[in-house]
This record gives structure tokens, sequence and C-alpha cells, in this order.
């Protein structure tokens, strides 16, 4: 019961977060194609920060599903033993 409840949690607190922070990222990428970025008069480049948000996004949310899928690897493997 208490492996299940493990399981659960996991999922809930590790994966969950991770995807959604995979599935924002791509929101955020996709919201930097909608709004335009323009040069002004100047030579001043405006765009908006969904970009950095974006990647950073993706690239923790797939860094957080990596070690998540990692570590149920690992438990699989010394659960077998």
């Amino acid at each position: 019961m208490k492996q299940q409840k493990r399981q659960y949690y996991s999922k809930r607190y590790v994966l969950f977060p991770g995807l959604t922070l995979i599935l924002a990222g791509f929101i955020f990428l996709w919201l930097e194609n909608r709004f335009y970025q323009y040069v002004d008069d100047a030579g001043r480049l405006h765009e908006s920060l969904f970009l950095p948000l974006g990647v950073f996004s993706v690239m923790l949310g797939l860094i957080i599903v990596l070690l998540w899928t990692g570590l149920k690897v690992i438990h699989i493997l010394k659960s077998r033993r």
C-alpha cells in the first residue's frame, strides 16, 4: 500500500509539474510567434519575454521529467534484484 502511495505522490508532485512546465513552455513559444518583434527608428530591437520564458520552462520541465524517468528506471532495476 505504501508503495502505491509513493508512486502516486511521485507522479503528482514530480511528473505532472514537469509536464505542465513543458506545456507552458510550448505555449510561451507559440505566443512568441504570435506577437511581432520590430526594430524601431533608433535601431533597438523590441521583443517580448515569451522566448526566454518558453525556453526556460521547456528546459526545466525536460530536466524534471528526465530525472523522474531516471529515478524510476533505477528503482525498477533495484526492485528486480
